[in-house]
């Protein structure tokens, strides 16, 4: 019976797949590239989160030009903390500046759209007037 027919003036019907092959709609979905859904909210986040962690990149290595063009005028002052011109690398200063602004990046923001999703799950799910009589499930 191919699809979307019907059969009339007959009470059962008795068949079987001869073959099934590729042309199957699981086997024809997972061949595809599927794109991965995503909430208006989340593609948001994300953009933010790549201006924020652009911002912070240029902020250290801006940080970190200005700490090696100071570097002669600090030398009465390393004498203080214990530090000596030649010790101090290039990685290490950008890898401190890296750590310093590393709280500007929102980690509880993902967190935070994770639970309000599953809140909103629940609700629904409990919701006995979105439900129909003819599905038994109400989230469906």
């Amino acid at each position: 019976v191919l699809r979307g027919s019907s059969i009339c003036n007959t009470k059962w019907c008795c068949g079987f797949a001869v073959y099934v092959g590729e042309d199957t709609k699981l086997a024809m979905n997972k061949a595809s590239n599927v794109r991965v859904k995503r909430s208006r909210v989340e593609l948001q986040i994300d953009r933010y989160l790549g201006f924020v962690l652009g911002l912070i990149l240029t902020l250290s290595l801006g940080l970190m030009i200005a700490f090696a063009q100071t570097s002669d005028m600090r030398s009465e002052f390393e004498l203080f903390v214990g530090l000596h011109s030649d010790e101090v690398s290039w990685a290490h200063q950008i890898m401190t500046f890296l750590l310093l602004f590393n709280n500007m990046v929102p980690i509880s923001l993902y967190v935070t759209v994770d639970l309000v999703r599953l809140i909103q799950a629940y609700l629904i799910q409990i919701d006995s007037q979105s439900g129909s009589s003819l599905i038994k499930y109400a989230g469906v």
